[in-house]
């Protein structure tokens, strides 16, 4: 059989039940492996054929260490099933490792740091008027900027995450955030404080007529946020 009509298959059973972000990175790395293999039967395919394809995606690719590490998970799942499905030996468990890389350590923001980066959501930088005075305005999305930034803080969740949130997602009783699709799938509730609880309230004060189903934090146009939009927010306000 085709690596590509196993393919085919392998997602009929498993589609429903991954995010959509996982989708796209399988997707992506089966259609590497599918011209790499140039389609090879999958039957036919060796722990070799998959350990050079790993140094092809570094080498050639110049995919990042800690990418191919990630990629290795959906070729190891697409052959547990075809190990069930097709009854076929298993190409990576147990005789392909899993690529290693180092580990970059995360240093949280200070106290400090975080009251600047909330000072800083409130006025543009500095600029000078055509008589020659120093000034600065209120940024129009103050409101909701100094919400994301303590969100953030508050919670730890990913930026993937927070820019999935719909208002209905937030529980004003508990002061709690609904993450429907976090790491693996998996959903999970995070709770806020109440100085990032009431920074919410304020910011939902400003979406008169949102509804339960609109983002929980939206662009200027009320568009949901992507992780792009998000970065230079932070950037522009770090």
């Amino acid at each position: 059989m085709k690596l590509s009509h196993a393919m085919q298959g392998y997602w009929l059973d498993k589609e429903l039940g991954l995010s959509p972000r996982t989708v796209t990175t399988y997707k992506i790395v089966f259609r590497y492996l599918v011209d790499f293999l140039d389609d090879a039967e999958i039957e036919r395919i060796r722990s070799n054929d998959i350990r050079r394809f790993l140094l092809w995606l570094r080498n050639e690719r110049k995919v990042s260490k800690r990418t191919v590490h990630d990629y290795w998970i959906p070729l190891s799942s697409l052959w547990t099933w075809a190990e069930k499905e097709l009854e076929i030996p298993h190409a990576i468990r147990g005789k392909v490792k899993q690529p290693d890389f180092t580990r970059t350590t995360i240093e949280p923001f200070t106290a400090e740091e975080v009251s600047r980066l909330v000072k800083a959501t409130e006025y543009t930088a500095p600029w000078t008027t055509k008589q020659g005075k120093r000034t600065k305005s209120r940024r129009d999305t103050a409101d909701r900027d100094k919400a994301i930034i303590l969100t953030l803080v508050d919670t730890g969740m990913r930026a993937s995450e927070l820019c999935a949130l719909a208002i209905a997602d937030y529980d004003t009783k508990r002061g709690r955030l609904h993450i429907q699709h976090g790491k693996g799938d998996k959903a999970r509730y995070v709770v806020t404080g109440k100085r990032t609880q009431k920074a919410i309230w304020r910011y939902l004060l400003s979406r008169t007529g949102a509804r339960g189903d609109d983002p929980l934090f939206a662009t200027d146009t009320g568009r949901r946020l992507d992780r792009k939009y998000l970065y230079q927010l932070i950037s522009r306000t770090g």
